[in-house]
Protein backbone atom coordinates (compact mmCIF):
# COMPACT_ATOMS: atom_id res chain seq x y z
CA UNK A 1 0.00 0.00 0.00
CA UNK A 2 0.96 3.62 -0.57
CA UNK A 3 1.14 5.46 2.68
CA UNK A 4 0.96 9.21 2.59
CA UNK A 5 1.64 11.54 5.87
CA UNK A 6 0.29 14.34 6.76
CA UNK A 7 3.12 17.27 8.74
CA UNK A 8 1.02 17.28 11.22
CA UNK A 9 0.83 12.95 11.38
CA UNK A 10 4.62 12.81 11.33
CA UNK A 11 5.70 15.43 14.33
CA UNK A 12 3.29 14.68 16.95
CA UNK A 13 4.85 11.04 17.12
CA UNK A 14 8.35 12.10 17.69
CA UNK A 15 7.36 15.66 19.74
CA UNK A 16 5.36 12.81 22.12
CA UNK A 17 8.94 10.61 22.12
CA UNK A 18 10.90 13.67 23.16
CA UNK A 19 8.55 15.00 25.47
CA UNK A 20 9.10 11.66 27.62
CA UNK A 21 12.82 10.36 25.99
CA UNK A 22 13.04 7.47 28.95
CA UNK A 23 9.79 5.84 28.25
CA UNK A 24 8.67 3.49 25.43
CA UNK A 25 5.74 5.87 23.78
CA UNK A 26 2.60 4.71 21.46
CA UNK A 27 -0.42 6.38 19.72
CA UNK A 28 -2.72 5.54 17.08
CA UNK A 29 -3.16 6.70 13.13
CA UNK A 30 -6.33 8.54 11.80
CA UNK A 31 -7.12 9.07 8.18
CA UNK A 32 -8.50 7.16 5.12
CA UNK A 33 -7.87 4.28 3.45
CA UNK A 34 -8.71 4.44 -0.21
CA UNK A 35 -8.18 0.99 -2.83
CA UNK A 36 -9.41 2.87 -5.83
CA UNK A 37 -6.06 0.85 -8.34
CA UNK A 38 -4.15 -0.05 -5.45
CA UNK A 39 -4.28 0.45 -1.49
CA UNK A 40 -3.46 3.91 -0.38
CA UNK A 41 -2.98 5.44 3.15
CA UNK A 42 -3.80 8.87 3.90
CA UNK A 43 -2.65 9.29 7.51
CA UNK A 44 -4.16 12.88 8.72
CA UNK A 45 -3.99 13.07 12.55
CA UNK A 46 -1.73 10.92 14.91
CA UNK A 47 -2.94 10.80 18.61
CA UNK A 48 -1.12 10.41 21.57
CA UNK A 49 -1.96 7.15 23.73
CA UNK A 50 0.53 5.80 26.24
CA UNK A 51 4.23 6.63 28.03
CA UNK A 52 4.07 4.48 30.86
CA UNK A 53 2.79 0.82 31.09
CA UNK A 54 2.05 0.39 27.48
CA UNK A 55 0.01 -3.34 26.89
CA UNK A 56 -3.46 -4.55 25.90
CA UNK A 57 -5.24 -3.47 28.54
CA UNK A 58 -8.65 -2.08 29.97
CA UNK A 59 -7.49 1.62 29.78
CA UNK A 60 -6.40 1.31 26.31
CA UNK A 61 -9.91 -0.40 25.03
CA UNK A 62 -11.73 2.96 27.41
CA UNK A 63 -8.83 5.02 24.85
CA UNK A 64 -10.17 3.39 21.75
CA UNK A 65 -13.90 3.34 22.97
CA UNK A 66 -13.59 7.20 23.08
CA UNK A 67 -11.30 7.30 19.53
CA UNK A 68 -14.13 5.33 18.03
CA UNK A 69 -16.28 8.47 18.50
CA UNK A 70 -13.80 11.15 17.78
CA UNK A 71 -13.57 9.35 14.36
CA UNK A 72 -17.17 8.90 13.74
CA UNK A 73 -17.40 12.55 14.67
CA UNK A 74 -14.41 14.13 12.19
CA UNK A 75 -14.95 10.90 9.86
CA UNK A 76 -12.15 9.23 9.83
CA UNK A 77 -10.95 6.01 10.72
CA UNK A 78 -7.95 4.46 12.43
CA UNK A 79 -5.29 3.70 10.10
CA UNK A 80 -2.14 2.98 11.84
CA UNK A 81 -0.33 2.35 14.83
CA UNK A 82 2.97 4.65 16.00
CA UNK A 83 5.59 3.53 18.87
CA UNK A 84 8.96 5.13 20.02
CA UNK A 85 11.04 2.76 21.94
CA UNK A 86 13.42 4.01 24.80
CA UNK A 87 16.49 3.26 23.83
CA UNK A 88 18.64 4.43 20.91
CA UNK A 89 19.71 0.51 19.64
CA UNK A 90 16.18 -0.35 19.19
CA UNK A 91 14.64 0.68 15.88
CA UNK A 92 12.99 -2.16 15.10
CA UNK A 93 9.50 -2.96 16.30
CA UNK A 94 9.30 -4.20 20.09
CA UNK A 95 7.11 -7.04 20.46
CA UNK A 96 4.27 -5.28 22.52
CA UNK A 97 4.14 -3.06 19.20
CA UNK A 98 3.75 -5.66 16.71
CA UNK A 99 0.92 -6.97 19.01
CA UNK A 100 -0.96 -3.59 19.20
CA UNK A 101 -0.50 -3.36 15.45
CA UNK A 102 -1.67 -6.37 14.69
CA UNK A 103 -4.56 -6.14 16.91
CA UNK A 104 -5.71 -2.27 14.95
CA UNK A 105 -4.47 -4.86 11.30
CA UNK A 106 -7.22 -7.65 12.83
CA UNK A 107 -9.95 -5.02 13.62
CA UNK A 108 -9.56 -2.86 10.45
CA UNK A 109 -9.81 -6.43 8.62
CA UNK A 110 -13.14 -7.14 10.65
CA UNK A 111 -14.95 -4.57 8.87
CA UNK A 112 -13.05 -4.14 5.50
CA UNK A 113 -11.11 -7.94 4.36
CA UNK A 114 -9.16 -5.37 1.90
CA UNK A 115 -8.40 -2.85 4.21
CA UNK A 116 -4.67 -1.73 5.03
CA UNK A 117 -2.96 0.02 7.85
CA UNK A 118 0.63 0.86 8.62
CA UNK A 119 3.08 1.37 12.01
CA UNK A 120 5.16 4.53 12.29
CA UNK A 121 8.18 3.57 14.46
CA UNK A 122 10.41 6.16 15.98
CA UNK A 123 13.92 5.84 14.97
CA UNK A 124 15.80 7.11 18.00
CA UNK A 125 19.20 6.62 16.35
CA UNK A 126 18.16 8.61 13.14
CA UNK A 127 16.56 11.26 15.07
CA UNK A 128 19.67 11.70 17.02
CA UNK A 129 21.19 12.17 13.52
CA UNK A 130 18.82 14.59 12.32
CA UNK A 131 19.43 16.49 15.40
CA UNK A 132 23.18 17.09 14.52
CA UNK A 133 22.09 18.08 11.54
CA UNK A 134 19.79 20.60 12.26
CA UNK A 135 22.09 21.89 14.51
CA UNK A 136 24.88 22.41 12.12
CA UNK A 137 22.32 24.20 9.45
CA UNK A 138 19.33 26.26 9.76
CA UNK A 139 18.28 24.07 6.59
CA UNK A 140 19.03 20.56 5.58
CA UNK A 141 20.95 19.76 1.92
CA UNK A 142 19.90 16.94 -0.24
CA UNK A 143 21.00 14.06 1.87
CA UNK A 144 19.90 15.12 5.49
CA UNK A 145 16.90 15.68 3.99
CA UNK A 146 16.36 12.14 4.07
CA UNK A 147 16.46 11.96 7.55
CA UNK A 148 13.48 11.66 9.08
CA UNK A 149 13.98 10.04 12.43
CA UNK A 150 10.97 7.05 11.55
CA UNK A 151 10.09 4.50 9.13
CA UNK A 152 7.12 3.46 7.79
CA UNK A 153 6.15 0.32 7.76
CA UNK A 154 3.12 -2.33 6.30
CA UNK A 155 1.78 -5.71 6.69
CA UNK A 156 3.07 -8.41 4.34
CA UNK A 157 1.37 -12.12 5.61
CA UNK A 158 2.28 -12.10 9.02
CA UNK A 159 5.19 -9.43 9.30
CA UNK A 160 5.60 -5.80 9.42
CA UNK A 161 7.86 -4.50 6.51
CA UNK A 162 9.10 -1.34 5.95
CA UNK A 163 7.41 0.56 2.90
CA UNK A 164 8.98 1.54 -0.29
CA UNK A 165 5.98 3.94 -1.11
CA UNK A 166 5.44 5.92 2.08
CA UNK A 167 5.90 9.96 2.05
CA UNK A 168 5.81 12.65 4.40
CA UNK A 169 4.45 15.61 3.74
CA UNK A 170 7.18 18.69 3.60
CA UNK A 171 9.96 16.11 4.68
CA UNK A 172 11.48 16.16 0.76
CA UNK A 173 12.76 19.48 1.18
CA UNK A 174 13.67 19.52 5.00
CA UNK A 175 10.59 21.94 5.66
CA UNK A 176 8.93 19.40 7.94
CA UNK A 177 12.47 18.05 10.04
CA UNK A 178 13.00 22.00 10.29
CA UNK A 179 9.57 22.84 11.62
CA UNK A 180 10.48 20.12 14.67
CA UNK A 181 12.88 21.83 15.42
CA UNK A 182 11.31 25.04 15.69
CA UNK A 183 8.71 23.21 17.52
CA UNK A 184 11.14 21.96 20.32
CA UNK A 185 12.47 25.22 20.97
CA UNK A 186 9.33 26.78 21.54
CA UNK A 187 9.01 23.64 23.99
CA UNK A 188 5.65 22.44 22.13
CA UNK A 189 6.49 19.22 23.04
CA UNK A 190 6.38 19.77 26.58
CA UNK A 191 2.25 20.43 25.96
CA UNK A 192 1.59 17.23 24.36
CA UNK A 193 -1.34 15.68 26.29
CA UNK A 194 -1.52 11.69 25.74
CA UNK A 195 -4.12 9.83 27.15
CA UNK A 196 -2.07 9.00 30.02
CA UNK A 197 -1.47 12.44 31.16
CA UNK A 198 -5.38 13.06 30.35
CA UNK A 199 -6.33 10.67 32.71
CA UNK A 200 -3.87 11.81 35.60
CA UNK A 201 -6.03 15.41 35.22
CA UNK A 202 -9.03 15.18 32.86
CA UNK A 203 -9.07 19.13 32.78
CA UNK A 204 -6.45 18.77 30.23
CA UNK A 205 -7.84 18.08 26.43
CA UNK A 206 -6.67 15.04 25.48
CA UNK A 207 -8.69 15.50 21.77
CA UNK A 208 -8.07 17.90 19.29
CA UNK A 209 -11.61 20.19 19.24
Amino acid sequence: AEVKISQEAYLKPLLHALKYPASAVNGVLLGKCTKKDSASIQVEEAIPLLHAHLSLSPMMDAAFCVLDEYCQRKGLSIVGYYHANPTIDQPAPSPIAKRLADRIYDTVRESDKNGEVCMLIVDNSELEQLAQALNASRSLDESSSRLTGVSVLTKSGPNWTKSARARIEGADDGSSQVLLRNQLAEGRHLDLIDWDAHLDDTSRPWLPA
